[in-house]
């Protein structure tokens, strides 16, 4: 158990969530095999879940759902394309427009990082078991202000 002393609860708490931040990050640079024998960074495998949620977006819709350039968002694509998970089309309604979709191996990644996610819920929910719904209420809603409050800490810079 934590021992908090009265009055620094937000140091405690503070302090918690940038370790917690620091071990997310961590783990998302180490690079991942999702089936295709071959390792994908995390911004190559959201690349190829965007692209997989969304099935024959354009680059400009790729950059906005990543929050990203879209030359970022180009250099990602065309990378990806290379190593066999992109293929570009034609857009069948404008011709002129290239869209984005997964390749065979493309597929292969999109649903082993889905199968990858759902082991990550399931351990979480193994996590919250422990609580009752008033508390994970508490959470959830903790979690929003504090999303909330780093939101408007960027929109400041």
């Amino acid at each position: 158990m934590i021992e908090i002393n009265k009055g620094r609860e937000e140091k405690v708490i503070t302090d918690l969530f940038m370790k917690i931040h620091g071990k997310a990050v961590a783990i998302s640079k180490i690079p991942r095999d999702f089936d295709t024998g071959e390792e994908l960074f995390s911004s190559e495998i959201h690349t190829i879940y965007y692209i997989g949620v969304n099935k024959g977006l354009n680059l400009t819709e790729l950059s906005n759902f990543m929050g990203i350039s879209k030359a970022a968002a180009s250099k990602f694509v065309n990378k990806m394309h290379k190593r066999g998970y992109i293929l570009k089309e034609s857009n069948p309604v404008n011709k002129k427009e290239i869209v984005l979709v997964l390749s065979e191996k493309g597929i292969k990644a999109f649903d082993s990082h889905e199968i990858y996610h759902l082991n990550i819920y399931n351990k979480i929910k193994n996590l919250l078991d422990k609580y009752n719904e008033k508390e994970i209420e508490t959470i959830i809603r903790f979690l929003l202000d504090v999303d909330e409050f780093f939101l408007r800490e960027r929109k400041d810079e």
